[in-house]
C-alpha cells in the first residue's frame, strides 16, 4: 500500500488495526531491553566470517600545545 510521504512512519514495520470502519496504521510499540536480549539469544552464534578484521593499533598523533603557539 502506498501512503503519502508526509504520513510516512519511521522504520520498516507497521501495525495495522481496524477501529470500526477505519483502518489505523501506527509504528509498532518499542521493545524493552529484555525483549531485545531474548531475541538476540535466539540467533545463531557468529561464524569465522562474521568476525571484525584485525586493525593496526597506531600510536596517537602528537597534539599541538596552544601554549607553544605565538600570538
Amino acid at each position: 500500500m502506498r501512503i503519502p510521504k508526509d504520513l510516512d512512519i519511521f522504520g520498516d514495520e507497521v501495525v495495522m488495526r481496524r477501529e470500526g470502519e477505519r483502518v489505523v496504521m501506527e509504528a509498532p510499540p518499542k521493545r524493552d531491553l529484555a525483549e531485545v536480549l531474548a531475541f538476540l539469544r535466539t540467533l545463531p552464534p557468529l561464524g569465522p566470517d562474521d568476525e571484525f578484521p584485525q586493525i593496526e593499533d597506531l600510536p596517537p598523533e602528537p597534539v599541538t600545545d596552544f601554549d607553544d603557539v605565538e600570538d
